[in-house]
């Protein structure tokens, strides 16, 4: 079915962008019949508005196993925040979640900003480019969080039956619109982000704006997803070769979280060699004081791994709160960064029958990772399953992202990698099994009824 854009969703989206665009861009035009961006300055402006279009979303993280939460914190939470951390055992709520509502004001500003630019006549300098080219990106970015969230795990055999997500191609907010399939979708993505690296320039003036290298970056995680791990490494390739400077960890000062500093920046982000685009959400009930860090990720952590002292805080009683975030603040990280490329080659690698190169590229990231002198390489001859290595290498070096959400849903397609989930939560036991409709998140019960387009299975 094709529907008109829901009238609420926009109602949302305009709420949004009065209440956050650029001050010196309202102050420049206050005239609200100005409002209307024309010239290519204004364009680039509007990418600018980090509070939107640098905000990732949340319930992957929640839903996660990297997050486990006492009774207590689970009982004061959003009825949103119970379904994705019960994975919608208690039902669903009938909010406009921001997950949703945020992701496509993301496309919506992009949208904008490509329908603007195709009236502008300087539509060959390297500025022209770098703006639309970020557009384009920032597209894609808020498309990919959406088939994260709200959509199964890739499958080629069944990708042209299973339900994607609306791509809005155009600002117009009488298009019509509905879910199409899920090849659509990633495929509308991938055309995106390749356009993005073809204009991107090699450097941006900030983390919060996208390079060459993040575009090739992100299309190597979309390529990973769907299992084409052959494109997945030739994009990771891609971006290494632009940017692969990793952070030393053992030339961090790893400051304890305190009452006066309780999220130390650890990783500033303009400082921090590995973003290579920054994105990120914060979240009352993953910054909770009483939730933690899953004890059997804890327990993985080497002794002399400097990422339990980077990342984690001991709060006593075998609990631990995540303190490692690329941000340097309350929110957390999900954005492209040169150790979840790395880590992707290193995966592609290996399923290429090269587990010699990928123990390379495993290695050059965890020397960094280790006290000084205490790292010992791994080889074919103390590996016996250099996939299972990585795979738990990676697990350790994404935490909170919510790559984990993705990575298992990818990895639920392969018997010998597929997980099962359990919670108890108010003395109940909740399961979510491998390939569960449960792994595609219900669409907000407001965005259903107005536009008529298909729920997700529950």
């Amino acid at each position: 079915m094709k529907n008109s854009i829901n009238k609420n969703l926009w109602i949302g989206i305009i709420l949004i962008l009065i209440t956050s665009c650029k001050k010196d861009f309202l102050e420049v035009k206050p005239n609200k019949a100005l409002l209307v961006p024309t010239t290519l300055s204004d364009f680039d402006a509007l990418l600018d508005n980090n509070a939107s279009m640098n905000r990732s979303v949340y319930g992957p993280i929640v839903a996660s196993d990297d997050l486990v939460a006492p009774d207590a914190a689970f009982n004061n939470a959003s009825f949103t925040i119970k379904s994705a951390y019960s994975w919608g055992e208690i039902g669903y709520g009938g909010d406009l979640q921001v997950d949703w509502i945020y992701s496509y004001v993301q496309i919506f500003y992009s949208n904008i900003v490509l329908d603007g630019l195709e009236k502008i006549k300087e539509n060959e300098s390297i500025a022209y480019k770098n703006v639309k080219g970020s557009a384009l990106f920032f597209r894609a970015f808020a498309a990919s969080q959406l088939l994260m969230s709200y959509t199964l795990a890739y499958q080629k055999s069944t990708a042209l039956k299973e339900l994607g997500i609306p791509i809005l191609l155009t600002s117009d907010v009488n298009q019509k619109y509905s879910r199409g399939n899920l090849q659509q979708s990633y495929d509308q993505v991938i055309s995106d982000l390749k356009e993005a690296s073809s204009l991107l320039t090699l450097t941006s003036s900030n983390a919060y704006r996208p390079n060459k290298a993040a575009a090739h970056g992100l299309l190597s995680r979309i390529y990973l997803s769907m299992g084409n791990y052959q494109s997945a490494l030739l994009e990771a390739d891609n971006s290494l070769k632009l940017s692969s400077k990793l952070i030393d960890y053992t030339m961090l000062t790893l400051n304890p979280l305190t009452a006066t500093n309780p999220y130390p920046k650890i990783f500033p982000i303009n400082l921090n060699p590995e973003v290579l685009f920054h994105a990120g959400v914060g979240q009352p009930f993953v910054n909770a004081a009483t939730t933690a860090v899953n004890p059997e990720i804890v327990s993985a952590y080497a002794n002399n791994d400097l990422r339990k002292a980077g990342m984690l805080y001991d709060r006593g009683g075998g609990l631990f709160t995540f303190k490692g975030r690329y941000s340097g603040s309350t929110v957390y990280f999900s954005g492209v960064a040169v150790n979840e490329v790395l880590l992707t080659r290193a995966e592609c690698l290996v399923r290429s029958n090269k587990p010699l190169e990928a123990l390379a590229d495993l290695n050059s990231l965890l020397i960094y990772r280790y006290k000084t002198g205490a790292y010992q390489p791994y080889t074919i001859s103390n590996t016996p399953n250099v996939l299972k290595l990585i795979l738990a290498e990676r697990r350790k070096e994404l935490l909170f992202t919510g790559l984990r959400w993705l990575d298992l849903k990818r990895l639920n397609l392969e018997p010998d990698h597929a997980v099962t989930l359990t919670r108890t939560i108010n003395g109940k036991t909740h399961v979510l099994l491998p390939n569960s409709n449960r792994y595609a998140f219900q669409i907000p019960d407001e965005e259903i009824i107005v536009s008529g387009i298909e729920q997700n299975l529950k």
